[in-house]
């Protein structure tokens, strides 16, 4: 392996990306179906990152993917889809103001 490439040139990179959304596929539906029946016990922002990040991810990979697209073009996609969702674009909104307001609360001595 040559040193000096970045991440995004490494072959490996993209053979296990595809690996790994092509094999978890099917357990990882089930795994989110058996959850979304209980999705009122797990806290929103569990929800949002299981729900859209992973499993919106994984499904949008896979679908750029079934386009033809290359891996690297169908990992962007995928992220892409997933930070902008309107619930996962509030989410990081609400962590960020949480930890800003946190900070300003230490500083004034709260």
């Amino acid at each position: 392996m040559e040193d000096d490439i970045e991440w995004y040139e490494n072959k490996i990179v993209w053979d296990s990306l595809d690996a790994i959304v092509n094999n978890c596929a099917k357990d990882l539906k089930n795994l989110l179906d058996a959850l979304w029946e209980h999705k009122d016990e797990i806290d929103t922002n569990t929800q949002i990152t299981l729900f859209i990040g992973l499993g919106g991810f994984c499904k949008s990979y896979h679908e750029a993917r079934n386009e033809t697209n290359e891996p690297l073009e169908s990992f962007t996609h995928a992220i892409n889809k997933v930070f902008t969702h309107p619930a996962y674009e509030a989410m990081l909104s609400q962590q960020v103001t949480d930890v800003i307001d946190s900070k300003v609360a230490k500083m004034k001595g709260e």
